[in-house]
């Protein structure tokens, strides 16, 4: 499945296979968004944007908008993020998973 990562002026896309969590994923392919709680749906730092395709795990808000940490790819996505320097799963050694993104 293809996911697209629209943030500010720069585009990331890669493929994920159905089931990946998005936070994993944007974080193995450079795309830090803040994770304060390590992943855990506590903080409510990982906010994305869903403008097209399908997720499963949590439910988008009326603006689109869920938790990158509780959602899962179901298919072909383009995502709105914006990111943040020192942000992401590396601030808790998540950064380097195998192969994404249980």
């Amino acid at each position: 499945m293809k996911i697209t990562v629209f943030s500010g002026k720069k585009i990331v896309t890669f493929e994920a296979e159905r089931g990946d969590n998005l936070l994993r994923l944007f974080s193995a392919h450079s795309v830090h968004i803040p994770a304060r709680c390590g992943g855990n749906g506590k903080c409510g730092k990982c906010k994305a944007q869903l403008l097209s395709g399908r997720i499963s795990g949590t439910q988008p808000d009326e603006k689109g908008e869920f938790l990158a940490c509780l959602a899962r790819v179901e298919g072909d996505c383009s995502i709105s993020v914006r990111e943040e320097s020192g942000g992401g799963l590396q601030e808790f050694g998540f950064a380097r998973l195998p192969r994404c993104c249980g």
